[in-house]
Order: structure tokens, then C-alpha cells, then sequence
């Protein structure tokens, strides 16, 4: 069974032999050792970060010689770029940009607008790669909700992130959506911008997962949402939460993940997690990670 087959199959609400799986972000690994973990971990796709504002020309070419090479793998290559809301408050503190808002709102649209063509040059430079989708990763929220009203976010953020998806779509690629924290709130918001896959809801319990999905059912794919932190010796109690999990999502369009919070410290968990992903959908635990060191 081809990678990108099994993620093609979720993006459509279809299952082939088992879920698609993979992680949004694998830091601190060069490109061999990616690839090693990856197969490790059996994973299906694969993310680049781009992210000039961040890393600078130099950072933006390694990412872009890392495209290079995994792009004619048999991996799902998906490129990651940043959104404009959390760039806005990167440049200008939280408490600038939500006075701003209030006091001068065309110059906080103007700063987003700035951000946003910058992100469109950056779609304009995948045009010379093989890419299968576009990661836009936005952290938009907090634990306790959305960062700015949701109004605010309707009215300054949506309207700048609905033009990249719609250049995303332009280009005849899937969009993949990351936020951390609580954004049941703009969850509707987030569906109305066409996206099709989101990523996010750490921390969630099973019952709050039951109300994403009956939001989301059939306007978009879900991705996640394993948390990390585990016991080694807690594996009945993981394994039942991934049933109950890919039961819950299966029929929606799933693919497998950790919810995002991969550190280095959790890799022994990142690990065997996919193992029991793997025992779970073939019956046996047919990876093990004695052969990979970080």
C-alpha cells in the first residue's frame, strides 16, 4: 500500500488497509535521520517547515533543500508554512496588537496584510517544488480560548487566511490547519475557510472529542490527538484510547498523530506510541526502536 494513497484516502473520509499516520513537526533531525525515523515510526507523510520570518534566508533554504529531498518519495510531502496572526504577534507583542485593534485597527490590518503577502511569495516559491499539501500553522488560541475575540479574529485574521487557502486550493493542494490551545469556539470559523484537515485540541477528553467531531463530520479530515505523556507501563489504558479515538474519527477522514507537543525528551513515548498505532491496525508490534537513537 502506497503512503500517499492512504493520506489521499483520509482526505476523501476513505480508509484504506489502515489510517494514514505522521507527525506535524519532528525538530532537531537532519535529513537522514528523519528519514530513518520516519520509517520507524511507519509514518505516511512527511512536513518541512518554512518559515523565513523565523530562520532567515539560510533557514528557508534548508527547508526548501529538504523538499528536495523527500519530494519523488513515496511520503505524503507536505510543506509547512506560518499563518499571519501569530507572525502579527511575534512582531508586535499580544498586548500591542490587541490595542490596535481597538485604537487603530487599519494600521493592525495593514501589518497583517504585510505578513500575508509575504506568505503569498513564499506559495509562489513551492510552485518549483513537488509538494502533496500546504500546512498553514497559526497558534490562534490558548488553553482557555481563542488569543482575540472571535469577532476580532472574523474581522482581521479570517479574511488574510482565506485569501492563502484560496491560493493553496489555486495550486491543487490539499490545506492542513494547526492551532494550539481551545478553538472549539472558531471552530466553524475554521471550517468556513474550506480547509481540509485541522490539527489541534491538546488536551481534550474523549467527551469534548465526540463534540469536535459532530462539528467537523464531513467538512474536513481530523488530525491528532495523542498526548505524550504517558507511563511506559500504562500501555492498556493507550491502547484503549486509540481505539476509542480512530473509532470516533475513522469514518470522517482520520490520520494518526500526536497532538504536537514532540520533544526530544518524548521520543521513547513518540515511539511507542506508533507501535501501538501499528499493533493496534496489524495485529502485531512489528517495529521496534532499539535500532534509532536521537
Amino acid at each position: 500500500m502506497k503512503r500517499k494513497d492512504r493520506v489521499t484516502a483520509a482526505l476523501e473520509g476513505r480508509i484504506l488497509d489502515r489510517p494514514p499516520c505522521g507527525e506535524m513537526t519532528l525538530p532537531g533531525l537532519s535529513q537522514e535521520d528523519k528519514r530513518r525515523f520516519l520509517r520507524l515510526l511507519g509514518a505516511d507523510l512527511v512536513v518541512v517547515h518554512l518559515n523565513p520570518d523565523f530562520s532567515g534566508n539560510d533557514g528557508l533554504s534548508s527547508g526548501f533543500d529538504e523538499l528536495r529531498y523527500f519530494q519523488g518519495s513515496d511520503y505524503f510531502v507536505i510543506a509547512g508554512i506560518p499563518g499571519v496572526f501569530w507572525q502579527s504577534v511575534a512582531e508586535l507583542t499580544l498586548e500591542v496588537a490587541a490595542r490596535m485593534i481597538k485604537k487603530e485597527p487599519e494600521k493592525y490590518r495593514r501589518v497583517l496584510q504585510e505578513i500575508r503577502k509575504r506568505r503569498e511569495s513564499l506559495l509562489e516559491r513551492l510552485k518549483e517544488f513537488e509538494v502533496d499539501g500546504i500546512f498553514i500553522l497559526d497558534d490562534l488560541a490558548g488553553k482557555n480560548g481563542p488569543l482575540f475575540s472571535p469577532q476580532a479574529l472574523r474581522e482581521f485574521i479570517f479574511p488574510e487566511l482565506k485569501v492563502l487557502v484560496n491560493i493553496i486550493k489555486q495550486l491543487g493542494k490539499p490545506v492542513f490547519f494547526h492551532s494550539d490551545g481551545l478553538i472549539k469556539p472558531i471552530l466553524p470559523d475554521l471550517l468556513d475557510l474550506e480547509v481540509d484537515v485541522l490539527h489541534g485540541f491538546d488536551g481534550l477528553d474523549f467527551e469534548s472529542l465526540k463534540e469536535i467531531k459532530e462539528i467537523i463530520h464531513g467538512r474536513a479530515a481530523f488530525m491528532g490527538n495523542f498526548n505524550l505523556h504517558f507511563k511506559a507501563n500504562n500501555a492498556k489504558s493507550v491502547l484503549a484510547n486509540l481505539r476509542s479515538v480512530m473509532e470516533l474519527f475513522v469514518e470522517s477522514g482520520y490520520i494518526f498523530s500526536s497532538d504536537g507537543g514532540f520533544t526530544p525528551d518524548s521520543i521513547e513515548n513518540l515511539v511507542a506510541l506508533y507501535q501501538y498505532f501499528h499493533q493496534f491496525w496489524e495485529g502485531e508490534n512489528v517495529r521496534s526502536h532499539d535500532n534509532f537513537t536521537a
